[in-house]
């Protein structure tokens, strides 16, 4: 019996992605949080690419 668990490496192969020498960074740029939304019991969230 296999007890081999694949990886996604395993399953989808390698990545077609190359590493870019010298790249900055990812920025995160976060807003501070308003008071008057953050006192009810919903908040939004939104996500920008």
């Amino acid at each position: 019996m296999d007890n081999h668990i694949p990886s996604a490496n395993d399953i989808v192969g390698s990545s077609p992605l190359i590493a870019i020498e010298n790249e900055a960074p990812a920025k995160l740029i976060v807003d501070p949080p308003l008071s008057e939304p953050l006192s009810g019991s919903a908040q939004d969230v939104m996500l920008e690419k």
